[in-house]
């Protein structure tokens, strides 16, 4: 049995100031968030799995989420606030087909509350604007997953198929298009549309050289298949332009390969190199096309190469360092509106009792 709770508040202070260039004259404003904006995420979970026959095994998860918000409407002064709840389960039965060979199907069901930046927050992208909306509903999913999973003093892996179905998900709605030029245009954040997600992922490791060499290969890749379904009309041409289109922001096809060495030393557990990649994603929703954060050609593919080792200090305390993107490359994330970050070092101590 696995249980416990969570919670989390944010309570937000944003400030502005704007400057004419040509006269010097600063203008203080409410910033990028509504004033007094809090917001509060809440739950507490359990899990337990069962034992059901010598080759059969069931888990059963379930989650209740409490989230409550509120702020100061900049325009009329008035306080808004709200809440939303749910109770969000899952279950996972297994069966094991051979002593290395077993399959895991799944079946969840998931809820994500509409977040600060979504309810209280107006964003400015490139001369375009989204507003916030403080009467968003929640996003409810249906989850399935299908996955064989192997086994083996060497080597191990796992396949995985999946479907995700996602209602009343939370994008941006034009409601003023601006100028001919492109850049001014207001978006409304709202509950637009529901997704069908269907995917695939692979994992694997491998023992290179036998089961007690210190060398091992690791690899991972995934790939997901959106499609948006929307009623919304419009009102010129009668068609539905975003029913039965590309989801929007959905990744391409990518995932890593890594090298890793175990190193029996004092201080120093494992070093490893690894190549994360990206295939060219140029399979667009109608909101992607729109989005000047978005190449309308596609976003290019892209490869980095990493370096990360890591070791123990004492029994409760570890390191982690890592020189990522070694050769500098420039890349982006399908959908992250900015360049990926160049050659970085990462490091880090974890504590643990």
């Amino acid at each position: 049995m696995t249980y416990g709770f969570d919670a989390d508040f944010d309570d937000v202070d944003s400030e502005r100031v704007d400057q004419d260039i040509n006269t010097g004259v600063r203008t203080e404003r409410d910033g990028s968030f509504a004033p007094e904006s809090r917001f509060l995420s809440s739950g507490v979970f359990a899990q337990d799995e069962w034992l059901l026959h010598q080759e059969w095994s069931l888990t059963l998860g379930a989650r209740y989420g409490y989230f409550d918000f509120g702020f100061e409407d900049p325009t009329t002064g008035e306080d808004e606030d709200g809440h939303f709840d749910a109770l969000s389960g899952s279950a996972a039965v297994a069966h094991d087909l051979t002593e290395d060979l077993r399959v895991v199907a799944t079946l969840a069901r998931g809820f994500r509350a509409p977040n600060l930046a979504e309810l209280a927050r107006e964003a400015t992208f490139f001369g375009g604007t989204e507003l916030p909306n403080p009467d968003l509903d929640p996003e409810h999913s249906l989850y399935e997953e299908l996955a064989l999973e192997l086994s083996r003093p060497t080597w191990s892996g796992a396949l995985a198929v999946f479907h995700d179905r996602i209602e009343d998900v939370v994008g941006s709605r034009l409601v003023d298009p601006g100028t001919p030029a492109a850049g001014d245009e207001t978006y409304l954040r709202d509950n637009i549309n529901e997704l069908q997600l269907y995917g695939a992922f692979l994992r694997g490791e491998a023992r290179l050289g036998g089961a007690t060499s210190p060398w091992a290969g690791e690899l991972a890749a995934e790939y997901t298949y959106g499609e948006q379904e929307d009623d919304f009309v419009d009102p010129v041409s009668g068609t539905k332009p975003f029913d039965e289109v590309p989801a929007q922001r959905i990744p391409p096809l990518h995932g890593w390969l890594g090298l890793r060495r175990d190193v029996d030393a004092l201080h120093w557990d494992w070093a490893r190199c690894s190549l994360n990649w990206a295939l060219e994603q140029d399979r667009l929703s109608p909101q992607d096309l729109a989005d000047p954060r978005i190449d309308p050609e596609g976003t290019d593919g892209w490869i980095t190469l990493d370096l990360d080792c890591a070791g123990p200090i004492d029994r409760e305390l570890s390191w982690t360092l890592g020189v990522h993107n070694l050769l500098d490359e420039s890349y982006r994330v399908h959908g992250s509106g900015i360049d990926g970050p160049g050659v970085g070092l990462y490091a880090s101590i974890q504590f643990r009792r």
